[in-house]
């Protein structure tokens, strides 16, 4: 494919952080949440993954200015100068794209494993 996504990177706190794409084509993003008095502050890390959607719709994505990055080495900007009200129509396709594949893959997956298993039942 030629617009597949490499990784989605966005600016937080003065630097690019980066989203990588796992072999199931989602990106991890961590969220920390903190949690008991300010002295004896834990921080516990959650990850879940996500599509490529979702990780730009996620607010601090959003608003650090997300980049696109793709397998041929090109860089989409997500947004019109920056502003997050103002989606670039190829960046949006692209983002649409890659998660029609994901679904098209796991229906993929969910109905292919069960074929095998009434081939012994005529009546079924």
């Amino acid at each position: 494919m030629k617009f597949k996504i490499k990784h989605i990177s966005f600016l937080s706190g003065g630097e690019r952080q980066f989203l990588k794409r796992v072999r199931t084509g989602m990106f991890i993003f961590q969220a920390k949440k903190t949690s008991g008095f300010s002295k004896w502050r834990s921080s516990t890390s959650k990850t879940r993954p996500l599509k490529a959607m979702e990780a730009i719709r996620h607010p601090s994505v959003k608003s650090g200015d997300p980049v696109l990055t793709l397998e041929n080495g090109d860089k989409i900007r997500v947004f019109v100068s920056g502003d997050p009200r103002q989606m670039v129509v190829i960046a949006q396709s692209i983002l649409e794209n890659h998660d029609n594949k994901i679904l098209q893959t796991k229906k993929t997956l969910d109905t292919g494993h069960l074929e095998g298993f009434f081939e012994d039942f005529p009546e079924w």
